[in-house]
């Protein structure tokens, strides 16, 4: 089931994120490097579903939260028309449909919203994401070299987008 969060989400998608981002090598926060609080989250939920501008999907399988996908909008008017996407599925729940479900449950909000840009970074040494990304109709834009730092190696990000109106 994929689902928009409401603000009684905020302890399981503070929870999955913190298990994802233990799990991935190729997100931007490493195991433990951050604290999210419930109450953050909760808050953060609250504002974005107040503004319209932004949603969190959450995937859930069998009763438990596996997935997510954050579409953080813009409050400026030159950048209204797009979204920054941050995608993460539990390593257990990959491969059965829940990442492209969950893009294309953001995709249709995004059109609702007539926003007509998806755009997104990932670790070029991520290959499946890029494929996955590419897979669904979304191109690489450039390079950003050394823009993450993992494991005091430096790893290039992809800048990748789609539009949703040509």
């Amino acid at each position: 089931m994929i689902r928009p969060a409401g603000h009684g989400d905020a302890r399981f998608l503070a929870d999955l994120q913190k298990q994802t981002e233990s799990e991935s090598d190729f997100l931007l926060y490493g195991k433990g490097e951050r604290s999210l609080s419930t109450q953050k989250v909760r808050k953060q939920i609250i504002s974005w579903n107040q503004s319209g501008q932004s949603v969190i999907y959450l995937a859930i399988l069998n009763g438990e939260h596996v997935g997510y996908l954050i579409a953080e909008g813009n409050d400026a008017a030159r950048a209204s028309h797009r979204l920054d996407l941050l995608l993460a599925v539990q390593k257990k729940a990959q491969g059965k449909g829940i990442a492209t479900a969950l893009l294309h449950k953001t995709e249709e909000w995004a059109e609702e919203k007539a926003i007509t840009r998806l755009e997104l970074t990932i670790l070029e040494a991520n290959t499946p994401a890029r494929k996955f990304f590419e897979k669904n109709g979304y191109e690489s834009e450039g390079i950003r070299k050394n823009a993450i730092m993992i494991e005091n190696k430096p790893q290039n990000e992809i800048y990748m987008a789609k539009m949703l109106i040509s």
